[in-house]
């Protein structure tokens, strides 16, 4: 016999002891294992015309004469789905047809799944910065040039209805244009039969609209922003890594206006570790299990930033009934810079560069927004807009050529030229906590709800939680099951007395909604 698929023989005692005045009987057995078992045999069947059987084999990761585990072989099962060309994969040990050295034959059986593919889709945003509507146009092979090569290339063209966005739904005035194009190449079997190199590029334009209010004498500032990486990436049980070498280069320009001479190009280089373990039963829509993930990056290989950044976030999944969850979550961030952020600080105060220059003023500012953490939004604190809870003070590059002393004159509340759209803008932080408590339950059909309740903060110091700024909002929301996962909608409510209770409260004004202090979050997908 092959006792739990690990030996091919075993010796079975079994005893038993019968009490008729009690009317029970106690059974026992004990187990005696011999030699262990091995692999034998392993024929792959289903592949069809175009996919490779070495590369197959490669990815197995067992060879005939291995020392046969249950775990190995679930563990090979998850390797041929990580190839994405199989949309089913079954292996099947044989016990009963060991050859005459007693090893057990394995019988692959896959299902391809299609190799090449279009997509096409239409998208529209609306938040309290914004409205866009973009086209997707997508295609993927699975199988470039053989190999089991895999190679995406999608293209996002799409435009921002300006000024409208929630809550005035002003009737737009121009059309901001924006885009995306990216491409992704993975080729497996790299260094060793299951680690994959990985390609990426990106390039995108976009406008750099940071808050909800509007001021037309201010310029509307864009980005340029491209990106590239290469990396390394591998799957064992339920881990996941990828270790990358990241290059990104931002050079910003104006849609309108005149733009401010101390804006220039920045340029980051980073090395990332990213790793995940996934115990959840579904990535889409997940009911029970665990998931951890951890972000840590290193810039200073070259470019403008020198800081360490370290994200790591934890979620889980209780089921209270057969389509009741209680889902949690729990992330932090910490940034410690070494040649930026000292204007975050003073900014956040009082409105000052706390003595730097002008022209290092605006790059501290820049850096910031592409390192620095921010908070609120989907995904994230749903009671809030994208990135409204944290530091909030001057950007100097929507005061083009103004002097730090004219900058301060035109940001004093008191000014009748105050404007919150140049004066009160996220600068980001360096501490960033967020906690989620989420309860999901069928209505009815492809249709279910949940209520929720979200706190986070984002500090202007390093090493700096701040508790006593939970931020609080709560909320319901609803999902409609699709194909591509859930459609969300959510909306939430800032609980009053809740946001930094018995402090003050350096964050700018968060947008409203019909004078109440709600937000709404649209996405695909649930928001953890």
């Amino acid at each position: 016999m092959l006792l739990d698929y690990g030996y091919a023989s075993a010796q079975i005692r079994a005893g038993a002891e019968v009490d008729l005045p009690r009317n029970q009987a106690s059974v026992g057995f004990r187990v005696i294992p011999h030699e262990p078992a091995r692999i034998g045999e392993i024929t792959i069947e289903g592949l069809g015309k175009g996919l490779p059987e070495d590369r197959v084999r490669s990815a197995l990761g067992i060879e005939p004469g291995d020392l046969y585990s249950q775990t190995d072989l679930e563990e090979a099962k998850r390797a041929l789905l990580d190839l994405g060309v199989f949309g089913s994969v079954i292996i099947d040990p044989e016990p009963t047809k060991r050859d005459r050295l007693g090893r057990v034959p394995i019988r692959v059986r896959v299902e391809p799944s299609k190799l090449r593919s279009v997509h096409v889709g239409l998208g529209v945003g609306v938040d309290s910065t914004r409205t866009e509507t973009h086209v997707t146009l997508g295609w993927e092979d699975q199988n470039f040039l053989g190999g089991m090569r895999k190679f995406l290339v999608e293209i996002v063209p799409g435009v921002v209805l300006y000024p409208t966005r929630l809550p005035g739904f002003e009737k737009p005035e121009r059309l901001l244009p924006q885009g995306r194009i990216r491409s992704e190449f993975r080729q497996p079997g790299f260094i060793e039969y299951r680690t994959n190199a990985v390609v990426r590029g990106q390039a995108s334009v976009y406008p750099l609209l940071l808050s909800g209010e509007r001021d037309p004498d201010l310029p509307i500032v864009g980005n340029e922003d491209l990106r590239a990486s290469v990396g390394l990436e591998r799957s064992y049980w339920h881990l996941y890594g990828l270790v990358s070498q990241n290059f990104q280069a931002v050079r910003p320009f104006v849609y309108v206006g005149e733009r401010d001479p101390d804006l220039g190009p920045v340029y980051i280089s980073f090395p990332e570790f990213f790793g995940t373990l996934d115990l959840r039963d579904s990535r889409v829509k997940p009911h029970r299990g665990a998931y951890a993930s951890v972000d840590f990056q290193v810039a200073g290989l070259g470019g403008d930033a020198q800081d360490v950044k370290l994200q790591p976030e934890l979620r889980g999944y209780v089921p209270l009934g057969r389509r009741l969850t209680l889902a949690a979550r729990a992330t932090t961030g910490l940034l410690f810079p070494q040649n930026y952020g000292d204007t975050v600080l003073p900014n956040a105060l009082d409105g000052t560069s706390g003595g730097a220059s002008r022209a290092d003023w605006a790059r501290d500012v820049q850096i910031m927004f592409l390192r620095g953490f921010f908070s609120g939004g989907n995904g994230s604190n749903r009671g809030y807009g994208t990135r409204e809870i944290g530091p909030h003070g001057v950007v100097p590059f929507y005061n083009p050529g103004q002097s730090e002393a004219d900058i301060l004159t035109t940001c004093d509340p008191t000014n009748p030229e105050y404007s919150p759209a140049a004066c009160d803008l996220p600068l980001g932080g360096f501490t960033l906590w967020e906690a989620s408590l989420e309860l999901r339950y069928p209505l009815f059909g492809a249709l279910s709800g949940t209520v929720f309740g979200d706190m986070s903060d984002v500090a202007p110091e390093t090493l700096q939680y701040r508790f006593n700024y939970p931020h609080l909002s709560v909320g319901a929301g609803l999902r409609y099951d699709t194909p591509v996962g859930p459609i969300r909608f959510d909306l939430g409510f800032r609980v009053p007395g809740a946001q930094s209770p018995g402090t003050p409260d350096e964050i700018g004004q968060p947008s409203e909604m019909l004078g109440l202090p709600i937000a709404i979050s649209l996405g695909i997908g649930e928001s953890f």
